[in-house]
Formats: C-alpha cells, structure tokens, sequence
C-alpha cells in the first residue's frame, strides 16, 4: 500500500495533481480505511500499469510499417501524379464489424509527416454494417496512396479482433463471467490489440510479465508443485 503511493508521487504524469486538496483528502481517507483502500489498490494498480506501460512501442511499430512500405518511396504514385494532384480516399468496410484503430491511422498519419486531412465518422467500439463510412482521407494523391494500405492493414486488423471480441462477450451475456484477453498478442501489437479487445468490450488482464504474479502449469512443473510455488511466491 505505501509503496504504491510513493511511486503516485513520483510519476511524472501524475505530479501535477499532489498539490490538489481533494486528492489530498481522497489519500488521507484511504489510508484510514484499509478495506477501502484495498478496493482501491486492485483498481489502481491496473490504471499504473497502464500508465507506466511503453507507449513508445507502439510508435516504434508504426514508424516500422512506414519504413517497411516507404523506405525506397512510391515510384508508382511519384510517376503518374503530380505534387498538386489532391485526392480522397473514404474507408468502407465490406462486412459489418465492429471498429476498432482509428486513432492508431491518426498517429500513422502524424509520425508519418504527410500533409492529409483524416475526418472520422464514426467512433471507437461502433458496430456498423457493410458499406458504412467509417472515415476520410484527403490530401496530396501521393501522400494518400503511400498512406493508404498502411491504414487499411492497422485499421481491418484492429477491427477484426474488436468484431470477434464482441461475438464472444455477446455470447457470455449478461452475469458475473466476464471475457478477459492474454498475452499471447502478435509480437510488437500488444497494446494494440488489447485496446481492440477493450473497444469489442472485453476486459484486458496482464499487460506484460511484470504486471502481477500469475502461476501456470509451467511454473508448477518447473517448482515441483503447486505448493512449492505458491509458497515461494
């Protein structure tokens, strides 16, 4: 418990709120109230972890799309079109699904410098049918033909694990069962793919291995049993 409190302090993100008088009241009555403060350790914990996760990655995975497409250039486009040549192109899925990643073509588009215009249509975690505008792209025509498969490859992605997500939470219903992700992510989408999993509605468990002890099969075989396990956790 104090523990995580110091590091509350400490974190750069969080810094500007110490001084406010209600976190301060807030602080003062979870630490008089240990079962409150419980409570609010389990949730707080998993609001640090993200927090604290590295974002960078996903910067770093996307600037490695960009440099995997455009590193030699669009000799294509840079042949037929011309600097002033405006194009737009309009995303429309061809099945109903549920959408997922379009903050992540946001950030596409930023890291890539490109001069282009993205409007949205619809919102994170929308179930929408074929044929549905989900955004637009408008700029320079080659800045949009280097762009758009990119765009497309993050976004169907994305979209695909929030569409599959829901089928499976719908499936549950309503109750006290709730549909929880793993890490087995594809390498370097992790923090991607479980925001689609939040935007199908399903909840995200361990981040990565750091983020809480969780005792497996292979941990019980590699300690000799299940005791002997727990007992060194």
């Amino acid at each position: 418990g104090p523990g995580m409190f110091d590091r509350i302090k400490a974190h750069p993100k969080l810094a500007g709120y110490m001084s406010d008088p209600q976190y301060v009241q807030m602080m003062t009555m979870l630490q008089q109230n240990p079962n409150m403060l419980q409570a609010f350790m389990k949730v707080l914990g998993s609001f640090f972890s993200w927090l604290s996760s590295p974002r960078p990655l996903v910067d770093r995975l996307l600037q490695l799309a960009l440099d995997e497409d455009l590193a030699r250039g669009d000799v294509t486009s840079e042949s037929i079109f011309t600097d002033d040549t405006e194009l737009t192109t309009v995303f429309r899925p061809r099945q109903p699904l549920v959408v997922s990643g379009l903050g992540v073509v946001a950030r596409l588009i930023e890291l890539s410098g490109a001069d282009l215009r993205l409007e949205t249509a619809v919102s994170e975690g929308d179930r929408v049918d074929a044929g549905t505008t989900l955004a637009t792209l408008s700029g320079p025509a080659v800045q949009v033909l280097a762009l758009e498969r990119n765009c497309l490859n993050f976004l169907s992605h994305l979209s695909a694990v929030a569409t599959f997500t829901r089928v499976c939470v719908e499936a549950l219903g309503e109750g006290r069962a709730h549909l929880v992700d793993t890490r087995k992510t594809t390498p370097g989408w992790r923090q991607l793919e479980k925001l689609a999993v939040r935007h199908g509605g399903g909840r995200n468990h361990r981040n990565d291995l750091g983020d809480g002890v969780m005792i497996k099969d292979n941990h019980i075989a590699a300690a000799g049993s299940l005791k002997r396990a727990v007992e060194a956790v």
